[in-house]
């Protein structure tokens, strides 16, 4: 894992230097164990020629940190919760009540991004009953829910009161709730890569740190799409 940031980097640059410890640090400061990070910290200083008592007072630091936002998450954790409930109920509120293009761009989401179980399910009840026919009626599918929890959820979303519904609404919710669903993904490895390297399988943990890569490059290129998306409709 060490190696495969180091490699991204320029060493024989000061400036390369400090971002590759810059970016190993904050790796090693989502290792919850002080004994892993400490055997990191000696491979590091090592091979990037750096005093390693250096890289311990710098690398505690950035765990103080890390433990004030833990914290402060503790905090907001419920109220984090119901926003993202509130979002993927808005996406099944527009689904339900706009037709074409607009419905097409919230159909397109996969529906892993769903959290909640229910809404996750009214999501493949529209998917699968809207495909080939987006500007179909959706009350009809009532009929084909048999469970009472659904049934009481699809009813009030399909008999609220609408606020507002056009494209650019439903880019902004498809574009929000696949960064939450890709941040997901990411906050989950670091501790699984963890796991893995005190148990010696350091090729599975660098394959998952490959993947976090992977899943940051897709955000950024998210962001970039939702930005260009944004310039596209205020042209329009």
């Amino acid at each position: 894992t060490i190696d495969s940031i180091i490699s991204r980097f320029d060493l024989t640059s000061a400036q390369g230097k400090l971002a590759a410890i810059d970016r190993i640090l904050e790796f090693l400061s989502t290792l919850s164990s002080r004994i892993v990070q400490e055997e990191y910290i000696k491979v590091v200083a090592e091979k990037l020629s750096v005093e390693e008592e250096r890289l311990m007072r710098e690398l505690i630091e950035r765990n103080r940190r890390a433990r004030g936002r833990i914290s402060q998450g503790r905090v907001e954790q419920k109220k984090q919760f119901f926003p993202y409930d509130r979002l993927e109920r808005e996406a099944l509120r527009l689904i339900i009540h706009d037709v074409g293009e607009a419905r097409k761009i919230l159909l397109n989401l996969e529906e892993d991004v769903f959290q909640s179980g229910p809404n996750k399910d009214i999501f493949r009840l529209l998917k699968d009953g809207l495909k080939g026919s987006e500007e179909a009626d959706v009350s009809q599918l009532l009929s084909a829910i048999e469970r009472e929890e659904l049934r009481r959820l699809f009813s009030s979303l399909l008999f609220e009161e609408r606020e507002y519904e056009n494209e650019k609404t439903c880019q902004e919710v498809f574009y929000m709730l696949k960064e939450l669903d890709l941040k997901r993904q990411i906050s989950i490895l670091p501790r699984k890569m963890e796991k893995l390297s005190q148990q010696g399988d350091q090729e599975e943990a660098d394959r998952l740190f490959e993947e976090i890569l992977r899943l940051e490059g897709q955000r950024r290129a998210l962001q970039e799409e939702r930005i260009n998306q944004d310039h596209l409709m205020e042209g329009q």
